[in-house]
């Protein structure tokens, strides 16, 4: 009876182990993959730069550079968000940054609903919500008596 108990407690043991084994080889794989369509789109942007006539003749002669060099850099947070890498407030104060620049707010107006309906994953959502909050509060704060999420008062004041 004993031996008969120490076996299955052995075995089930080793049946965690194994499960826990299977997790990790997936969220790996999950890793790998992601990194391997970044790598991708990495080479895409570089070309993009490397040979701008075939970036107009894709995309059309009005296609800015901006765009490429937005979208690789938001991919790049995302990537970071997605493997844990950065951390929700890492990725807010980026993106804050971001936000209040000359280019990206009008870039993720652009690319907003594309980020949207490509989150699909937890995480991916996650990470669509830190992004818009950070533009839509700067959105907001670019109106003169605006209120932010927050209820605060975004008028800005003169300095002297």
């Amino acid at each position: 009876m004993v031996i008969a108990l120490i076996s299955m407690l052995i075995s089930s043991i080793a049946l965690v182990g194994v499960a826990a084994s299977l997790l990790l080889q997936a969220r790996q794989l999950r890793a790998s993959q992601l990194q391997a369509a970044r790598s991708a789109q990495f080479d895409f942007v570089k070309m993009q730069f490397d040979r701008p006539e075939l970036a107009a003749a894709i995309f059309g002669d009005k296609f800015p550079l901006e765009s490429a060099l937005a979208n690789w850099y938001m991919k790049y947070l995302e990537l970071s968000y997605l493997l844990k890498i950065a951390s929700r407030d890492s990725v807010l104060v980026q993106a804050t940054l971001l936000s209040n620049g000359k280019y990206f707010p009008d870039w993720w107006e652009t690319a907003r609903g594309i980020y949207q309906s490509e989150a699909t994953g937890k995480l991916e959502r996650e990470f669509f919500a830190v992004i818009d909050q950070a533009f839509q509060e700067a959105k907001q704060r670019k109106v003169p008596g605006a209120r932010s999420a927050t209820g605060d008062s975004s008028t800005p004041t003169q300095s002297y």
